[in-house]
C-alpha cells in the first residue's frame, strides 16, 4: 500500500517476532519491543513506538495471547504484557532454569487458561506451565516434546487437560 520501507528507531539487535496485539503490530527484536499503530487507519499515519529497550523476544514461536495478554519468553525469563509496560512472570522458576543449563523457549501455546513453554536444557526437555489465573507455575519434564492440536486440547498426550510429552 505504499510503503517499502519501514524503519523501527531504536531497535536493538535483528528482528525475532511480530504479533498483533489490542489493534495494533508488536514488533520484538533481540533486546527491544516496539509497537506499530496508527490514528487514523491512513498506511501514511503509522507511528512507531518504542516499548521497551531492555526485554526483547528469543524466539518468535514463543509468543502467545491468552484472554487479551501477550506472553513470551525472552533469553531464560518469560514476560507478559497487558497495554503498559512488559513484567517479567518468570521469578518463581529462576533456581530451576539457573542451575538446568537451559538454552532456551522454542514454542509457546496456550489452551485458553495456561500458557506452556517447553524450554530445552542441555539433556532433557521440561514444559514449564503458568496458570493465568493462579498466576502459578508448573513444571513438566518430557523427552521430545511438541504442541499439537487434539480434541481441544493442546500437546502430544494429554489426559484431562494435563500435557504431557509424547
Amino acid at each position: 500500500g505504499g510503503i517499502s520501507d519501514f524503519m523501527i528507531p531504536n531497535k536493538k539487535g535483528n528482528l525475532t517476532g511480530l504479533v498483533n496485539y489490542d489493534d495494533k503490530l508488536i514488533v520484538f527484536a533481540e533486546k527491544s519491543m516496539h509497537i506499530i499503530s496508527n490514528t487514523d487507519g491512513a498506511i501514511e499515519n503509522f507511528y512507531v513506538q518504542n516499548l521497551e529497550t531492555e526485554v526483547g523476544c528469543t524466539f518468535f514461536k514463543s509468543i502467545v495471547v491468552c484472554d487479551s495478554v501477550l506472553y513470551w519468553a525472552w533469553n531464560n525469563e518469560f514476560y507478559r504484557y497487558v497495554g503498559v509496560k512488559p513484567e517479567k512472570i518468570s521469578n518463581p522458576l529462576n533456581a530451576f532454569i539457573g542451575h538446568s543449563g537451559f538454552t532456551y523457549s522454542e514454542v509457546a501455546t496456550t489452551d485458553g487458561r495456561n500458557i506452556y513453554f517447553n524450554y530445552y536444557p542441555v539433556n532433557t526437555g521440561y514444559m514449564f506451565v503458568y496458570d493465568t489465573l493462579l498466576g502459578k507455575w508448573y513444571i513438566r519434564d518430557y523427552i521430545d516434546g511438541f504442541f499439537a492440536e487434539y480434541n481441544n486440547s493442546f500437546g502430544g498426550n494429554s489426559v484431562n487437560g494435563i500435557l504431557h510429552g509424547s
